[in-house]
């Protein structure tokens, strides 16, 4: 393939030069792939098609040789108890001796605002799983080369506690006004798919994985993040609503 053979890369100008590209459906830049991928008159215009696709969770599978869009689940860790206030605190310790910032950004969820505004499918599944009136807390810790996303979720009356930690080992590429179902957020670039991820655009069918599991992290501060996590949350559990 043409692409195989020459570097990967989008600079602002070349960005500039095809900014209509952007207002073009899924389907059409699909089919614009398909039709000029291999073509080197339009190598230009085929890197920034690429990305675009990928920035709308569309990844290209080689074998079937077509672009899938995929569904990213947020995997949770139940706790029988979950202490937020002190996660937040040793993490505010943990990003200043290890030269990160931290933004936090806590939003309690309502299944009549929901339900009246058409909210995207980000809030209304976090509502199915830790219910009406539930509290989600983000925690956002930047660093120049790599970032983590730590989210609590814990329902109004503390019965259901779960947390997510993900890992991208490259920087926000943008961060915004943030919060469940925001559309200006923090998103990684995991292995070429930019994921949303607390605030899903609209579009975006939002998963979240009940399954029990323990909790794994990934990067540099792994441990620390770990530590952090075994004093502030205890005793993990099966996913139950209790109501």
């Amino acid at each position: 393939m043409f692409f195989k053979e020459k570097e990967f890369e989008l600079s602002p100008d070349v960005v500039n030069i095809n900014r209509k590209l952007t207002q073009s459906t899924d389907e059409q830049l699909i089919q614009m792939y398909k039709k000029y991928y291999d073509s080197e008159n339009h190598y230009i215009k085929m890197i920034i098609v690429r990305h675009l696709l990928e920035d709308r969770n569309y990844k290209f599978n080689e074998y079937k040789n077509q672009w899938i869009k995929e569904e990213y689940v947020m995997k949770f860790t139940f706790y029988e108890y979950i202490n937020v206030h002190n996660l937040e605190q040793n993490l505010k310790k943990l990003a200043l001796e290890k030269d990160y910032k931290l933004t936090t950004y806590t939003e309690k969820l309502n299944s009549d605002e929901v339900i009246n505004t058409g909210s995207n499918s980000a809030k209304r599944t976090f509502i199915k799983v830790f219910l009406d009136d539930a509290e989600i807390s983000s925690f956002y810790l930047k660093h120049r080369k790599h970032n983590y996303v730590i989210t609590v979720g814990q329902s109004k009356d503390k019965k259901i506690n779960g947390i997510n930690v993900t890992f991208d080992n490259k920087p926000f590429k943008q961060l915004g006004k943030l919060g469940v179902g925001g559309l200006a957020l923090a998103t990684f670039s995991t292995g070429g798919l930019v994921l949303p991820l607390i605030g899903l655009s609209a579009s975006t069918a939002a998963l979240i994985s009940t399954t029990k599991r323990m909790l794994t992290i990934k990067g540099p501060l792994k441990n620390d993040i770990s530590e952090i996590i075994d004093k502030c949350a205890k005793n993990p559990t099966d996913f139950n609503v209790q109501k």
